[in-house]
């Protein structure tokens, strides 16, 4: 037997203990036998057997999707763990080379073994969290309801500070900015505030301040905002009035600049902003079917468009993310259809791969993008970035009515939020944090 075939066999057998032991797990102990699966999921009683035939459709296609072939796997955790040990310079695949110390950690944490092996660990007791954030180095998340934003040690399953930036307004969505020395925080509101809270090393009360306000808008007008990579001291809104707003925390003082997006001269209302990791470059999805791509040098139109889903449904752009080096954009639309596009040769109309799911977000998973995770109202995906093919899937509780999902900056740690149930934190069986 290869060794492809004995992690398939542990795999399986893995996959029968756990299913066997599930009608003796009491609901308390549930989340921490819980993982993802690529078999079929047994019906739970706790799950409402009432579900609406939408809620059956899916479940009926979460079954078809990982019943898919699926691509072979890629790394050996004996070869690795032998170069590990006699310190073997490991050159495959890795320009310029890594000891098998940096390798292991790399290839584990990209391998198709960590995605299908993603377990519960642990449940930060949270009421609806309309978002989630990791920090730069992924020690912090930071959650936000209509009325307070909470920050937490996730590792330690412990809540370090919970506040309200603005009494008066209701939270929409909240994000860490990177400062050295305290707690720097962006949020914005319903009613179009973007505001910013210092919370000093001290632990004292956090500090907020209004930066620009949209209050002339419709509420729910910022759809997004993104914290510059390589200037982590400006922030960049996309609105539904169809501007970008690029602000500069050193020059609080200064106005904002403000970037109409128009389409026959009219305003088109955006959805989704994602900036290149590394170049001076951004993208921004909308209310068509078009992908824009931006200079920050020169933002008197878009450098190039891309149109890969030319579907008559006239469909929306629902979100846009960069992978790991920006060689490539991820879009998901609303139709079903996500395409993955290349940003170094650009197409209008073409793209490298489909993946069809209708899905309300999704991201890159992995030390180098390869592979693809994303959410709809009852189950989380995963798909192998060139095949195209299903890697696993949940359609557990714990993945049912999803409110948000977040992929940890460095580890192979995934962050999800249901209902009123909290915030899960899913990693891969066996990593100790």
């Amino acid at each position: 037997m290869n060794v492809d075939e004995e992690v398939l066999t542990s795999e399986s057998s893995s996959t029968s203990n756990i299913q066997d032991d599930r009608s003796s797990l009491e609901s308390s102990d549930w989340d921490e036998h819980y993982s993802f699966s690529t078999e079929e999921n047994p019906s739970n009683n706790d799950i409402d057997r009432d579900r609406s035939r939408s809620d059956d459709k899916e479940s009926k296609q979460f079954q078809r999707i990982v019943g898919e072939s699926k691509p072979v796997y890629t790394w050996n955790c004996d070869r690795e763990l032998m170069h590990r040990e006699h310190n073997i310079i490991n050159r495959i695949g890795w320009r310029g080379g890594h000891t098998s110390d940096q390798s292991f950690g790399q290839g584990f944490a990209g391998s198709r073994q960590a995605v299908e092996h993603l377990t519960l660990l642990k449940t930060l007791k949270h009421g609806s969290a309309f978002s989630l954030n990791f920090n730069r180095e992924g020690n912090l998340i930071i959650s936000s309801t209509q009325s307070k934003i909470v920050i937490w040690d996730w590792a330690n399953n412990k809540v370090l500070h919970k506040f309200r930036p603005d009494p008066k307004n209701y939270i929409y969505k909240a994000k860490f900015i990177s400062s050295h020395g305290c707690l720097d925080i962006v949020c914005w509101t319903y009613e179009g505030l973007v505001i910013r809270s210092l919370i000093p090393p001290s632990g004292g009360a956090p500090k907020s301040e209004c930066l620009f306000s949209h209050s002339d808008l419709q509420e729910n007008c910022i759809h997004q905002i993104v914290i510059v990579p390589q200037n982590r001291d400006e922030i960049m809104s996309a609105c539904q009035d169809g501007t970008i707003r690029i602000f500069d925390l050193r020059t609080p003082s200064t106005k904002e600049t403000i970037f109409h997006v128009r389409k026959d001269e009219n305003d088109t209302a955006l959805r989704s902003i994602a900036h290149h990791p590394i170049a001076p470059e951004f993208c921004v999805g909308a209310n068509d079917n078009v992908v824009r791509v931006y200079d920050r040098r020169q933002l008197t139109k878009p450098i190039y468009k891309m149109t890969p889903n030319n579907s008559c449904d006239c469909p929306t752009v629902h979100s846009v993310v960069y992978n790991h080096n920006g060689s490539e954009i991820l879009a998901s639309f609303n139709d079903g259809k996500n395409f993955l596009l290349d940003s170094r040769n650009c197409r209008e109309d073409g793209f490298l791969h489909c993946y069809y799911e209708d899905l309300d977000r999704v991201h890159f998973f992995g030390p180098r993008s390869q592979y693809i995770v994303g959410r709809n109202s009852t189950n989380i995906f995963f798909w192998d970035k060139n095949t195209e093919e299903v890697i696993c899937g949940n359609a557990g509780p714990e993945a049912s009515y999803l409110g948000h999902l977040e992929v940890h900056p460095m580890l192979p740690v995934l962050s999800t939020s249901y209902n009123n149930s909290g915030i899960h934190i899913w990693i891969p069986n066996g990593l100790n944090l």
